[in-house]
């Protein structure tokens, strides 16, 4: 069974100026359509 932890994935957040959604969405993909 995975447990999923949401509280720190600032989903849409920008860090240093960068967008992190593309990262996330990848991230995402991978971890629940793979």
């Amino acid at each position: 069974m995975r447990f999923l932890h949401t509280a720190d994935w600032h989903l849409g957040r920008i860090f240093y100026g960068q967008y992190l959604t593309g990262d996330q969405a990848h991230v995402l993909e991978h971890q629940f359509f793979n």
